[in-house]
């Protein structure tokens, strides 16, 4: 089995809200100053944006194939031509595909999430050094 990862570019802000978020715009915004705005994506620094962002995720997963991992809600699994199990490792915005045909994961998330670079090989996954063996 192939190993690939990936890296979610701006996350939270890809994932829709669940409800109307409304806010006072602030002097940054200069002549719209004081306006009041309707937040439609799921912004860094709300509350409910990491919530957010797994919720769209986990939907992400489900279509296309996979459950979560009973014993880890960051683990995603499913069966792989009824002989072994390929996963998905989520951290936040990391990502990491254990497969045979990795590149088909990838890019059906890849399709729902912008990426930061195309996917590639893992050197390193959470602060630890990657090597393949």
């Amino acid at each position: 089995m192939e190993v690939i990862s990936g890296d979610v570019r701006n996350a939270f802000i890809q994932s829709p809200v669940a409800r109307k978020v409304f806010i006072i715009l602030g002097p940054e915004f200069r002549t719209r100053k004081g306006n009041i705005s309707i937040i439609v994506r799921a912004l860094y620094g709300l509350k409910s944006a990491g919530a957010l962002f797994q919720k769209h995720l986990a939907k992400t997963m489900r279509d296309i194939g996979f459950e979560m991992c009973p014993a880890d809600n960051n683990t995603w699994m499913r069966r792989y031509c009824n002989s072994h199990y390929e996963y998905v490792f989520i951290n936040v915005n990391d990502i990491i595909s254990i497969s045979h045909d990795i590149f088909d994961i990838m890019t059906k998330i890849g399709k729902k999430f912008k990426l930061k670079k195309p996917p590639s090989e893992p050197e390193e996954y959470l602060g630890v050094q990657l090597s393949k063996v």
